[in-house]
């Protein structure tokens, strides 16, 4: 089947059990329902989706996120879902066994600076969720955001981290949006992109990197939000949400199929706020000075 979108990286609710002081989560928008995700589900289905990537906000704290994951995984689609690991227990580990191809959790550093930045105890229930999700032999990968926490012992962390042995790790120095500007001073720190890659080569001596400064826009990935509304890129959303490519409630996708009447004749290197030193199980996701080329 020729698919017009391969991946949909769907926030699929603004709502989270944490208030981390780096969220940069945009305003609280209305959920769909239930029914409504079911009807997108089919819809990027026959439009030839092959994976549905669910975030948040916290994706487990909808009620109905297990009916939805079962019906996603009904229709033969790849699930994968980043959670804080808060919510991840004993009692609903076999039903995320049943449905999801991995799992991303998120984790600030060791019990400490993880703690200062997403609440006391929370490193705890997170080592024990990727402790469980390990057992029931899910794929895993460990997410990080960079901040002045956890910088100063990056080195140790990253050498626990390893000892997690998860599938992949995501490095991100912090987007100082929303909550995460309020707290800009608690938070900044100057990154030394030359430091932090050597620093992870030292411990990961066996992975390679290469050096991605480019555009990742592509009309077959789209990033979903809960209202039902669909962007190129998360980037994007967040500098500008009224610049969505579509809508599923109503219908509306005159501008996507705007986009893709025009996107071969588009002509990169296009200017990208972000650069990424990437190997086959790494990334190290830091900023540059430019500005999105699709926001004026």
């Amino acid at each position: 089947m020729k698919y017009l979108i391969k991946q949909c990286d769907w926030e699929i609710t603004d709502r989270c059990n944490l208030n981390c002081l780096h969220c940069i989560i945009n305003k609280k928008r209305k959920e769909l329902n239930t029914k409504q995700c079911f009807f997108i589900i089919d819809i990027l289905k026959k439009l030839g989706c092959k994976e549905i990537n669910f975030t948040g906000g916290e994706p487990l704290t909808r009620k109905d996120f297990f009916e939805i994951l079962r019906y996603s995984k009904n229709k033969g689609i790849i699930i994968k879902v980043f959670t804080n690991g808060i919510l991840v227990n004993k009692q609903n580990i076999k039903n995320l066994k049943k449905f999801v191809d991995y799992l991303g959790f998120s984790i600030e550093g060791l019990e400490k600076e993880n703690n200062k930045i997403r609440g006391s105890n929370s490193f705890r229930k997170i080592l024990s969720a990727i402790k469980i999700a390990k057992k029931e032999n899910i794929n895993f990968g460990i997410y990080v955001t960079i901040s002045r926490f956890n910088v100063h012992k990056l080195e140790e962390f990253l050498t626990f981290i390893k000892s997690l042995n998860p599938m992949n790790i995501s490095l991100n120095e912090i987007v100082y949006r929303r909550k995460a500007r309020k707290n800009k001073k608690k938070l900044f720190c100057r990154i030394n992109p030359y430091k932090i890659v050597t620093l992870v080569k030292k411990i990961f001596p066996d992975q390679k990197f290469r050096k991605e400064m480019r555009c990742d826009i592509n009309p077959k990935k789209i990033f979903l939000v809960a209202d039902g509304k669909f962007y190129l890129c998360t980037e994007i959303f967040h500098i500008n949400p009224s610049l969505y490519i579509g809508k599923f409630f109503p219908q509306n996708f005159k501008r996507y199929g705007l986009f893709l009447k025009t996107y071969k004749s588009l002509k990169p290197p296009f200017k990208c706020p972000y650069i990424t030193y990437a190997s086959n199980n790494i990334s190290i996701n830091l900023l540059t000075k430019d500005k999105c080329w699709m926001v004026k």
